[in-house]
């Protein structure tokens, strides 16, 4: 059993301090102080409390007993509780209340002259054949109606599921803290020396720009060139050459490994394999501008001091 706490989204396990799932990693958080506008970060802009009742809809408490067996919460529901809620989660609980019963408007009977009571225009008004065919094409009716009727039903319960799909994605492209050890490999394919890194990062080129800037670190050059070298991850203890690291797919990839050995508490590995030999020119240039100003500062003082 897992103790549920005030400060975690009970629909999808979310953190409603500083928006981690839960399901994932753990937080630092203190989860069991009530969120609110105070004690919140910028990456929860919104949190919802509930109660959890005996007399809310049917729905709500299937909801409810479904999330409990799903992350095997110690909520006891034969209890009142509160709850917490994240945006989407709440906007899935709010729809979850009980249809409205239609009503049957009752029909009048006309009143009818007892003298007619026994005629054969009252008691067969209409031949049989005809009588047959109305009630056949009042049920062909009705069940196109049901028919019908269920199409939109499935059709709407589609288009929530696709639009709670579409904001949790939305809500996952966030930030997420990555660390791994960013190894530059020479052309002649010699090693130099690891760096660990952790980097926030939300896409895959703000991600390559991170890397750039640690890779001519790593090299000595200040300006160097993303097609200078090429990307690569792997497992820290895998001998092989990794998988390609160059395009947003290939980093969706690259964060689904990261969590499966984040879980394994295993380390992931960045190449950055060079291409060719680094080019040194710029810092000799640098070198000697940084030179030749030196120099001019040198003459200019001997000649005032002369």
């Amino acid at each position: 059993m897992v103790e549920y706490n005030i400060g975690t989204c009970y629909g999808c396990r979310k953190c409603m301090y500083c928006g981690y799932d839960l399901n994932v990693k753990e937080c630092d958080c203190n989860k069991t102080v009530k969120p609110n506008k105070k004690n919140r970060t910028e990456k929860v802009p919104y949190a919802f409390t509930r109660n959890f009742e005996q007399n809310i809809t049917l729905r709500r408490k299937a909801f409810i007993q479904e999330k409990k067996e799903l992350y095997s919460y110690d909520s006891n529901l034969e209890r009142k509780f509160s709850f917490a809620l994240c945006s989407i989660c709440n906007n899935v609980y709010q729809k979850l209340y009980e249809p409205k019963s239609t009503t049957k408007k009752s029909v009048s009977s006309p009143v009818i002259d007892p003298k007619l009571l026994h005629t054969e225009e009252f008691i067969n008004p209409q031949p049989k054949g005809l009588i047959n065919y109305q009630l056949e094409e009042f049920i062909d009716l009705q069940s196109e109606e049901f028919i019908s009727d269920q199409k939109c039903s499935s059709i709407l319960r589609s288009k929530e599921f696709d639009n709670l799909q579409s904001s949790k994605k939305n809500e996952e492209m966030q930030e997420q803290q990555i660390s791994f050890t960013l190894v530059v490999k020479k052309a002649d394919g010699k090693l130099l020396p690891g760096k660990w890194l952790t980097l926030n990062v939300s896409t895959f080129k703000k991600f390559a720009i991170q890397i750039q800037k640690f890779v001519g670190i790593t090299v000595g050059v200040n300006d160097i060139d993303q097609k200078e070298y090429s990307l690569a991850f792997k497992s820290a203890k895998s001998n092989g050459g990794g998988l390609e690291l160059s395009d947003s797919k290939d980093f969706e990839k690259f964060q689904n490994e990261y969590e499966k050995l984040y879980k394994l508490q295993k380390e992931i590995v960045v190449v950055a394999q060079m291409k060719q030999k680094i080019n040194k020119k710029k810092k000799r240039k640098q070198v000697e501008v940084e030179n030749h100003f030196i120099f001019i500062i040198l003459y200019i003082f001997i000649f005032t001091i002369c």
